[in-house]
């Protein structure tokens, strides 16, 4: 069963990019990105502000990222997962397919 979950996000990193390797040689970078647009809702123009963890898994995105700094504006498209592996964390990051420069 096929079931939609993609997000574009566009925004500014907020915070110096971490990297590590998982115990099976994966590279991950986390970060987090504040968005801020104006969008309209009910007929109402509404300001919209949110932080957003972002995970980056892989060699190629990861190569791709290592010179993202704090204060780069970027547009991710991604999907949502749960933050993280216990049941009872509520957490959501979104998972980075691709990262351009906004």
């Amino acid at each position: 069963m096929a079931v939609d979950n993609l997000l574009v996000l566009s925004g500014s990193v907020t915070d110096t990019p971490v990297s590590r390797t998982t115990p099976a040689g994966i590279p991950i970078m986390r970060f987090y990105l504040d968005h801020q647009s104006e969008q309209l809702e009910a007929g109402h123009e509404r300001t919209v502000q949110c932080r957003m963890r972002v995970v980056v898994v892989g060699k190629s995105l990861n190569r791709q990222m290592a010179s993202l700094r704090e204060g780069d504006r970027i547009k991710i498209r991604g999907f949502l997962s749960k933050g993280g592996y216990r049941s009872a964390d509520t957490r959501i990051e979104l998972h980075a397919l691709d990262i351009k420069s906004d």
